[in-house]
């Protein structure tokens, strides 16, 4: 494909190359009367540069003007019928792909493209390579199919379509754009009026990554009770998946500084997520945080609420009120289903104000680590009982190295230097 005003995106001799111009040339140079005496019926104009018309007996065609119409002006009807009946199927569906190329609509034009069997790649090839999002697919080793409209990598597969009608509410940012997740396994682009169908589904993440730039991609994972969005940056592609917490409770917003703090360093510093994923949830507690409260918007410690073999719901009128059943909170299962599908390798939670490394499950080794560069002490208990707690959930009973780092109650930039190295160490593992 080219630019608007440009050569044909066939490249199929000069009948292809100039037939958008004959076009503007029958328009200069005939009366819409005599044209449809002939059997040529101007079908809609909506202003758009590309008139649509039909021939009698053939499907729609669509025109552009061009810059070499002047000199076309002279030619005669008949000339130009003749030339437009040699037109075949495929060149039809050239034209109409090129249409909805300059117009902004990616899906429709790789869904004409499927009429020009079996080299429709040779064809959106160049379409995908003129749209930044889908060059990235290109350039990570997603190849076109000759056996369908889409791409391909290591097995998976990727069928390029028009959007669905029905499109799901969970939202996706990359580069700057807004993408939509309907279902498990498509992904709508509403800028490019495309949508990536993909399977296996569990590759979706995959996918995401490769359509992502360096600021990785964020995710709307669900909502608070009082609506606010629970927001999860992604960056990197590696083996090792790593999470990190912030604000479990709404009173503590160091933790969400440094969370920040964090992704904009890895942002900043690519080569640290060699071979690792980092999921970054800056925010788990929206409505305890706007409201300066440990608990969130139903009352309810969310650090009592995970579904445990010791949780209980006695405390009602306390800071710890572990809710009326094990992850009754919308803000507790998005994270039960977030390590559901990340299946982390290790687990970051920030809290404050005790200045302490403690950890559940097998994180002792890591824990030492972190102190290491941090000084903070290790401490196996925080000294009271935690029934329902995320560290038992994930740690003890979920066998996944789970960190509580209680950050100490200094300045928010203070806990950040103090911890950057801590936390890409944390990110590294054991292996640094």
């Amino acid at each position: 494909m080219s630019s608007p005003g440009g050569v044909s995106v066939a490249q199929r001799g000069r009948r292809m190359r100039t037939l958008p111009h004959i076009f503007l040339g029958l328009l200069l140079s005939t009366t819409l009367a005599g044209a449809q005496e002939k059997g040529l019926k101007l079908v809609e104009d909506t202003g758009d540069g590309w008139p649509q018309w039909r021939i009698t007996g053939r499907s729609v065609l669509f025109a552009t003007p061009g810059r070499a119409s002047h000199a076309l002006h002279t030619q005669k009807l008949n000339w130009f019928l003749d030339s437009v009946e040699s037109l075949s199927p495929s060149d039809v569906a050239i034209l109409e792909a090129r249409k909805h190329y300059l117009q902004g609509r990616l899906g429709a034009a790789f869904e004409s493209l499927e009429k020009v069997p079996p080299y429709w790649s040779s064809y959106a090839r160049p379409l995908l390579q003129q749209t930044p999002l889908t060059a990235r697919l290109l350039a990570k080793g997603w190849v076109p199919q000759r056996d369908m409209i889409g791409l391909r990598k290591n097995g998976t597969t990727l069928k390029l379509t028009p959007p669905p009608e029905s499109q799901g509410a969970r939202s996706l940012t990359l580069d700057g754009k807004k993408a939509l997740v309907v279902g498990e396994n498509i992904l709508v682009l509403p800028h490019l009026h495309l949508a990536l169908k993909i399977h296996p589904p569990l590759e979706r993440d995959t996918l995401t990554h490769d359509l992502a730039g360096a600021e990785g991609v964020t995710e709307q994972l669900g909502t608070s009770v009082q609506g606010k969005p629970i927001i999860a940056l992604r960056l990197g592609s590696g083996e090792e998946t790593v999470i990190f917490f912030g604000a479990f409770h709404g009173d503590e917003p160091e933790s969400t500084l440094v969370v920040e703090k964090l992704l904009q360093h890895l942002q900043e510093n690519p080569e640290l997520l060699q071979n690792r994923t980092a999921v970054l949830v800056p925010v788990v507690n929206p409505d305890g945080l706007e409201a300066g409260q440990r608990k969130n918007a139903n009352e309810v410690d969310l650090n009592r609420n995970y579904p445990t073999s010791n949780w209980n719901s006695e405390g009602k009128d306390t800071d710890y009120w572990g809710g009326t059943a094990p992850a009754s909170e919308p803000e507790t299962k998005i994270v039960v289903e977030l390590l559901e599908r990340y299946k982390p390798d290790r687990i970051i939670s920030i809290h404050c104000p005790y200045k302490c490394v403690n950890y559940d499950g097998p994180a002792e080794r890591l824990a030492k680590i972190i102190s290491e560069e941090n000084g903070y002490k290790v401490e196996p208990s925080i000294g009271y009982p935690t029934p329902g707690s995320f560290g038992t959930y994930a740690g003890i009973e979920g066998n996944i190295p789970t960190i509580t780092l209680e950050l100490p109650p200094t300045g928010e930039e203070d806990v950040w230097e103090d911890n950057r190295s801590a936390l890409v160490r944390a990110l590294r593992g054991s292996e640094d």
